[in-house]
């Protein structure tokens, strides 16, 4: 596999590199997109503070070596996050917290990435 070929790995850490930018950098536009709504007092600082930790795993994914042993647990969590992720946004739409034209499509992504690396993680054990 070539260094620079796009794994769902790669791909997952790219969708979380984006996002925790996104919130870092802008909040209350990110939150507006993802929920459609602006933050209530302390949501943009809970909003960066979020963004810079999934930022952090995104990038604590991203240097994983796949010749490692130690890749299991950065890959686990963002499995984990992506499937967690996908299941609230999917309750916060339905739920009618969350109305934005990005909230569903944004939950199917996390969603996807999550089985993606689920599967992609059950090949590399055999």
């Amino acid at each position: 596999m070539s260094k620079f070929q796009l794994n769902p790995l790669r791909l997952s850490c790219l969708v979380e590199l984006g996002t925790g930018t996104a919130l870092l950098l802008a909040p209350g536009l990110a939150m507006t997109l993802i929920v459609g709504s602006s933050l209530p007092n302390g949501g943009n600082q809970m909003a960066q503070l979020f963004g810079a930790a999934i930022l952090c795993l995104g990038l604590s994914c991203w240097s994983s070596n796949a010749s490692s042993e130690r890749t299991s647990m950065p890959i686990i969590g963002l499995t984990a996050y992506n499937v967690i992720a996908g299941v609230l946004l999917s309750l916060f739409s339905i739920s009618g917290v969350a109305n934005a034209i990005v909230a569903i499509p944004a939950a199917l992504l996390h969603i996807a990435l999550g089985v993606v690396l689920f599967v992609d993680q059950r090949k590399g054990r055999r």
